[in-house]
């Protein structure tokens, strides 16, 4: 019998980002690519397969144009990810409560 893999909520495809933080698909892709070539010594796993992290995603967002910036980037704060993923499950919760009100 196949064991089937426990959803990992710390991890979301592209199209989720989408509709949690309202980007559309190419600005998520464009923001992952840059995470891609940028964020290699700021974050240490911040993709998993083809999913990207949740708090990553948050934090390059936030401060993506200090960090694509070499001198700008040594005034970010370092990266918390309890911060960020609190910060993304309030976003969550919202876009939750959200559709139960359409319901």
């Amino acid at each position: 019998m196949k064991s089937r893999k426990e959803p990992n909520e710390v991890y979301m495809m592209q199209k989720d980002l989408c509709a949690v933080f309202g980007y559309g698909q190419s600005a998520v892709s464009s923001r992952v690519k840059e995470i891609r070539e940028h964020g290699g010594d700021r974050y240490k796993y911040p993709f998993c397969d083809r999913n990207v992290h949740i708090g990553v995603f948050v934090d390059w967002c936030a401060n993506r144009r200090m960090l694509l910036d070499k001198n700008a980037r040594k005034y970010v704060p370092p990266f918390n990810p309890y911060d960020a993923l609190a910060y993304a499950g309030a976003m969550v919760d919202r876009q939750k409560a959200g559709e139960q009100d359409e319901q």
